[in-house]
């Protein structure tokens, strides 16, 4: 077992992933209402009680009662990390297509005559969970450089074909790969196992707020959300053969906590038309860390990626301002707009180096976001929805990891709304969310003595290889608000 543990520190801070993988819109995506799935474009709405977080102001523009909304999505991930590498073992595509069932919101507004008040909890901050049976590359590639590189004594025997043995790596210095037969070795080599990561995160956020409608034209609200951000990892290797191992190496869980004011102007300049503004301000979010199990000698895994128990490090939302516009263009058809833009530049995030060391993720610019639907009762009390909305990440290629993985996306939502009465209304919604692939090169080539010291013990550097991230998802929401009053 002693032999065994010396293997982690190859596999550096990876396994101690952020979680940051969960979503687009830098994390806001989770925070959504059955309607939202319908049609993504809410910004100036106020029909329903989920205006209280698209549109906050515009709840002073409802009907007097007091509302209940509660919806629930269940997320279809597919997502897939795969590698062309110039040391090619089993790894080569890592999967998760793990389904989050159930990721719930809850809206309660109460409006009278002038004024409203809210409150809500909304899972934000990237909900979901990924089961990566095979790995991830950072973490694979790590384990497969260390096993051939000798660092692990007859470690290299178990966990590689004989075809390598430790002889090969005699001193415990990695060969000159352009020797003919030590990389063929390399390349003929496989992992006996693999690495399983599993992720987990989830943000719970409430919030209250009030608006107070000053004409039949404006309104404004104000409103605090306090959220808990919770993201942990879990590594098991596992090995097959009839001496099989299946041994949990690693159980990390970050968390954080901060407070955002909401600001909300609504503009109702005609019957037919509405306009929806807010602003949210950044969120501060510092998370520590908790290592529930670290079977790496000294926890050098933690140590390596500046992860050590109780370490922090920053990860904030960044502020935005929410902009919105709905059209009646009769009775029964409305069209409507929105855009958001993302203050990204001025975010907080941290990322730790190859030796361990706290850097910040530089920004190329601020992201946005723009769309526009529709609303059709085509027929009494059956209202059909649909629309379209663009994100804009602008990651820089040197910012994208296994940890940091956000891509650009066509978000296409639809969906009906039936009222079953004058107080009860339901919705189904239908969401595919588009993303195009991210490509990075990772690492450098591997050189005679390109090793990190960490807590003293030679830690073989990454080798060089090619990344290609695809995200697919797809969204079923339903949901159902009623009228007390």
């Amino acid at each position: 077992m002693k032999v065994f543990r010396s293997l982690f520190p190859a596999l550096l801070a990876v396994s101690l992933m952020a979680g940051n993988v969960f979503a687009s819109h830098y994390d806001y995506l989770t925070d959504l209402s059955a309607e939202w799935i319908a049609n993504p474009n809410r910004l100036a709405t106020t029909s329903g009680a989920d205006a209280a977080v698209y549109n906050p102001a515009g709840t002073a523009f409802m009907n007097n009662g007091l509302y209940f909304n509660v919806s629930n999505q269940t997320i279809l991930n597919f997502y897939s990390a795969e590698v062309a590498s110039d040391y090619p073992g089993d790894f080569k595509e890592s999967k998760s297509h793990k389904p989050s069932p159930v990721v719930p919101n809850v809206f309660l507004v109460y409006k009278q005559d002038d004024w409203s008040a809210f409150a809500m909890v909304n899972l934000i901050t990237g909900t979901g969970s990924f089961n990566y049976a095979n790995g991830l590359p950072s973490v694979n590639e790590k384990i497969r450089i260390a096993a051939t590189s000798g660092l692990y004594g007859p470690l290299s025997a178990q966990l590689v074909d004989q075809v390598i043995t430790a002889a090969d790596f005699a001193g415990g210095t990695q060969p000159d790969l352009s020797d003919t037969t030590a990389a063929t070795k390399i390349k003929n080599s496989r992992l006996l196992g693999t690495i399983n990561c599993e992720l987990r995160g989830a943000g719970i956020a409430p919030a209250i707020g009030g608006a107070y409608k000053f004409n039949n034209m404006v309104a404004a609200s104000l409103s605090v959300r306090y959220l808990t951000s919770i993201k942990s990892s879990k590594a098991t290797f596992v090995r097959g053969g009839k001496n099989g191992l299946d041994l949990n190496i690693l159980e990390a869980e970050m968390k954080a906590t901060g407070i955002t004011p909401v600001v909300g102007l609504n503009i109702r300049p005609a019957d037919a038309l509405n306009v929806g503004f807010s602003f949210e301000a950044p969120t501060k979010l510092e998370y520590e860390i908790d290592i529930k199990k670290d079977l790496s000698v000294d926890h050098i895994v933690s140590a390596a990626g500046g992860k050590p128990d109780g370490g922090k490090y920053r990860f904030d939302l960044p502020g935005k301002v929410n902009f919105g516009v709905e059209y009646a263009v009769t009775n029964d058809f409305k069209v409507m707009a929105s855009g958001i833009y993302y203050l990204s530049k001025w975010m907080k995030m941290e990322k730790f180096d190859s030796t361990g060391k706290k850097v910040d993720i530089d920004k190329k610019s601020h992201s946005y976001e723009i769309g526009a639907g529709f609303e059709w009762k085509f027929i009494q009390n059956v209202a059909w929805t649909g629309g379209i909305v663009w994100d804009y990440i602008n990651q820089p290629e040197e910012n994208i990891s296994d940890e940091l993985f956000k891509n650009n996306c066509l978000n296409v939502g639809t969906g009906f709304s039936i009222d079953a009465n004058d107080r009860t209304k339901f919705t189904i919604g239908f969401m595919r969310n588009f993303y195009p692939d991210l490509k990075r090169s990772n690492g450098a080539e591997a050189a005679n003595g390109s090793f990190a010291l960490v807590s003293g013990k030679p830690v073989p550097l990454t080798s060089k290889y090619d990344e290609t991230y695809h995200k697919e998802s797809w969204v079923v929401a339903v949901g159902m608000q009623y009228n007390f009053l």
